[in-house]
């Protein structure tokens, strides 16, 4: 059966409705006058949304005497809150056991199943690229855009029969616990890592003896050096004025502050000169040996460069720390230790606070490292690789679980596959 409201075919025995034939929208307020001005009201905003996993992550406790005024709406077991801002940004969760009755903002509605949808069938529903795009097509204004509570009501919903919706929504909820505990999984890592970074930029590997010093009691075999004696900081180049980059892929990729992530480069978005702008901008080049470290906006990215970026060219925006002293420091250290919490803070106390936070060359150059042997530099640093690639391995994990979600709600949620009753 072709569906007009949504455009799409359906299943005979699936129905299209609006949100508000299935729903009760924004059932209930908040009644200030059965506060006492002490009272604390347990609020939740839009930050207060993990949008990767459609969970409360957090809450404010707030006293009805500084309550927000846009603090009015109750949330009660199993309803569901749409942010109406920023829809794009799905900014959407289901009310949890510990949640009922908590006060949520006016930039959610609020939706309670009625009897003919499941909750969880509808909490997928609105998550779908179907609703979103309906909600993201009537969105009104452009420095703050959003839909309004008729826009909700008015939204389509694909019902398929009762015990239908409760096995797609059983398996669609099923993927979704798998995803979250890979994120658990990958945040934890992350902390261990950064555990793991400070203990061994204090401490090393199997000393005993220490000394004090001003970046704080290190191994007594180490030494602290200014960046300096280590490294010559060279700069990137910016496209001279009127110039553009190429329009298709050449030899010659140029990487940008975007283009870093994850302590190496984003191959996925590279921009490319021409051969013209190449023999302008050659000198301004990184090396698969170097160390990266933005310096201008977003102070204190650093990552390593991949071989097969090898002499790119880089922006102006960052800055090429180039090791003149390969017998006592590796690439590898050099990057872990600026990344680490305590190399953070040495880059934090250099930048200057202005309208566009910048960090000087010079400033880099002074930047205090802890320097032990080579031999256990390679040591340190092969953990933290290790720890690294199982990281990376999660996310891939993570990223094809996501591609499987997608997937699944594409095709349960609109009938193009079909499950077998008899699994209930």
């Amino acid at each position: 059966m072709k569906s007009s409201f949504i455009n799409i075919e359906i299943p005979k025995e699936w129905q299209v409705k609006r949100i508000k034939d299935v729903c009760i929208i924004n059932s209930e307020n908040l009644n200030l006058d059965k506060l006492n001005d002490f009272d604390e009201i347990c609020y939740i905003d839009i930050s207060s949304i993990d949008t990767q996993n459609y969970r409360i992550q957090k809450y404010q406790k707030i006293p009805k005497s500084t309550l927000p005024s846009r603090a009015r709406r109750i949330t009660k077991k199993n309803n569901i809150i749409i942010s109406t801002v920023r829809p794009y940004l799905k900014a959407t969760a289901k009310i949890e056991a510990k949640h009922d009755y908590f006060v949520c903002s006016t930039g959610f509605a609020v939706l309670e199943a009625k009897n003919q949808i499941d909750h969880d069938f509808l909490f997928q529903w609105v998550l779908g690229e179907k609703f979103v795009n309906y909600l993201i097509s009537n969105m009104v204004g452009s420095n703050y855009p959003a839909v309004n509570t008729k826009d909700i009501e008015d939204g389509p919903v694909i019902l398929p029969p009762y015990s239908e919706q409760q096995i797609i929504s059983s398996i669609l909820s099923n993927v979704d616990s798998i995803i979250h505990q890979t994120q658990q999984l990958i945040n934890n890592l992350q902390l261990l890592k950064k555990g793991l970074m400070q203990q061994l930029f204090s401490q090393g590997i199997g000393h005993k003896e220490f000394q004090d010093t001003k970046q704080g009691r290190i191994p007594k075999e180490w030494e602290v050096v200014k960046l300096e004696q280590l490294i010559e900081v060279k700069s990137g180049k910016r496209l001279p004025k009127g110039e553009k980059f190429s329009k298709i892929q050449t030899s010659y990729p140029y990487i940008r502050v975007l283009d870093f992530k994850d302590g190496t480069i984003n191959l996925n978005n590279l921009e490319y000169l021409t051969p013209q702008l190449k023999k302008i901008l050659n000198k301004y080049t990184i090396s698969s040996e170097d160390v990266y470290i933005s310096i201008a906006g977003s102070i204190g990215i650093v990552g390593l460069v991949p071989n097969e970026l090898n002499n790119a060219n880089l922006t102006e925006n960052a800055a090429n720390l180039s090791i003149k002293e390969k017998k006592k420091l590796t690439k590898e250290f050099l990057y872990y230790y600026l990344d680490s919490s305590i190399g953070q803070k040495e880059i934090r106390l250099r930048k200057t606070i202005t309208t566009l936070p910048k960090l000087a060359f010079k400033r880099i150059e002074k930047i205090p490292i802890v320097l032990p042997s080579i031999h256990e530099q390679k040591q340190l640093t092969s953990f933290l690789i290790n720890l690294d690639r199982i990281i990376e391995e999660e996310i891939v994990n993570l990223n094809e679980l996501m591609k499987i979600k997608q997937g699944l709600m594409q095709n349960l949620l609109t009938g193009k596959k079909r499950v077998p009753i008899s699994l209930t």
